[in-house]
């Protein structure tokens, strides 16, 4: 019996009638073999999907910026943007580096940590009338996360400020603190963003980060030897936004853990989400003796330029300047704060050698230009209120906010 129609034709009738049989009987075992095909092949696929799931939901991979990353419903094309509440720095073209707008504390998930702009400070009203301050500094300004928001000294001033001031005066205090920011960053960050929030004082706080670019084995001004731009939205992570098979490989890894993870490994092996290199050969590549001797041979060259052109600029536009020098932890309690880090070990010098000159050199600036200059009164912080050799904890931050309101208030800086 055959299966189906059987065509007879007067020649080589024979042939034709046996050779559909056989071919319907091969099918056959075909069909049979594709359904068990089918089946292993589902099968190891939720085999995988599920593993893949466990894999990913470990602590490890939880917390890993790239599952962050990958986790974003939409990313942005924009460099300077990131969906993810988690990521806490995006890449810029010009900045090199700045705070996510989207970036949310775990401490206080329920609304944003920095404004539009990526300050630390609340999103305030773009037509106001208050007097404008912007906050220019790096993690000592910045303070996450070693203080919440509201604790940072640049809200305690901003609450000093209006708590004390004259009927119908308001104030608004904005902080661009960068974390690892250098005054190449705060220079770049004035340009392209912060004069044009049109701020009638800039307070700039800073002077510890630029002597991590003094100590390395090299230097140069535009502090190529300490910088490397991040990874972000580069490589595989450029296919995954600008091409239409990329967008479907992210789409379909919101739904399949084994999709995100092989995304997870191809963008790992190309050097992971990273917004820049705040060092490249490491914070301190040279023994103790040879880094105070580099910190004491060089002059800041770079750190002088920066923060005299946004000084001058600043002062173009009939915005008064204060200069703040970074301030650490006395001498006797540094030994036990560096501790843990182990490359840290015998830098303590080299350490006050480098705030030192940076303090100098703000302070030549402030006489050069005829700007303020205020200095914390470091025996008003006690030893416990150091997190490590510079980053205090909200008591400290209550202390710089009070020292500063004192200072500002008795001087001519906050008069419209």
């Amino acid at each position: 019996m055959y299966y189906g129609k059987v065509f007879k034709f007067k020649k080589n009738n024979k042939y034709i009638q046996l050779l559909i049989p056989i071919f319907i009987q091969y099918t056959k075992v075909n069909k049979t073999n594709f359904i068990i095909l089918s089946i292993s092949i589902a099968f190891s696929a939720v085999i995988i999907e599920i593993f893949s799931r466990i894999l990913i939901s470990t602590n490890q991979l939880q917390s890993n910026y790239i599952i962050e990353y990958l986790q974003q419903k939409t990313i942005s094309k924009n460099p300077a943007l990131s969906n993810n509440p988690n990521q806490k720095q995006v890449s810029n073209p010009y900045i090199l580096y700045r705070n996510n707008p989207n970036y949310i504390n775990d401490e206080n998930p329920k609304k944003k940590d920095y404004d539009s702009n990526g300050y630390r400070n609340p999103q305030y009203s773009p037509n106001s009338k208050c007097f404008k301050i912007l906050a220019l500094g790096g993690s000592t300004t910045n303070e996450d996360p070693y203080v919440t928001r509201n604790q940072s000294w640049t809200i305690q001033l901003n609450k000093l400020l209006n708590g004390n001031s004259e009927k119908g005066k308001c104030y608004e205090v904005y902080n661009a603190g960068l974390s690892w920011g250098t005054s190449a960053e705060l220079l770049t960050e004035f340009l392209f963003k912060g004069l044009y929030l049109n701020p009638k004082l800039v307070i700039i706080h800073t002077g510890g980060n630029d002597g991590i670019a003094l100590w390395q084995e090299e230097y140069t001004t535009d502090y190529s030897h300490i910088r490397s731009k991040g990874n972000i939205n580069n490589g595989f992570m450029h296919f995954l936004i600008n091409n239409k098979v990329g967008i479907n490989l992210h789409k379909l890894s919101q739904i399949s853990s084994f999709t995100r993870l092989m995304l997870f490994f191809w963008i790992y092996l190309e050097g992971g989400v990273s917004t820049y290199t705040p060092v490249i050969n490491g914070m301190f590549p040279l023994s103790p003796e040879e880094s105070l001797k580099l910190v004491k041979e060089r002059e800041p060259i770079s750190f002088k330029n920066n923060i005299l052109n946004i000084t001058t600029i600043a002062k173009s536009r009939g915005t008064k300047v204060l200069l703040v020098p970074f301030i650490q932890a006395p001498r006797d309690q540094l030994t036990s704060l560096i501790s843990q880090a182990p490359d840290w070990k015998g830098q303590e010098e080299t350490l006050i050698e480098s705030v030192k000159k940076h303090r100098n050199v703000l302070k030549s600036i402030s006489n050069r230009e005829s700007v303020n200059f205020f200095e914390f009164d470091i025996t008003s912080f006690q030893n416990d209120w150091f997190i490590d050799n510079c980053h205090l904890n909200d008591q400290g931050a209550r202390e710089k906010a009070k020292q500063l309101f004192d200072y500002i208030s008795k001087s001519n800086l906050i008069k419209k």
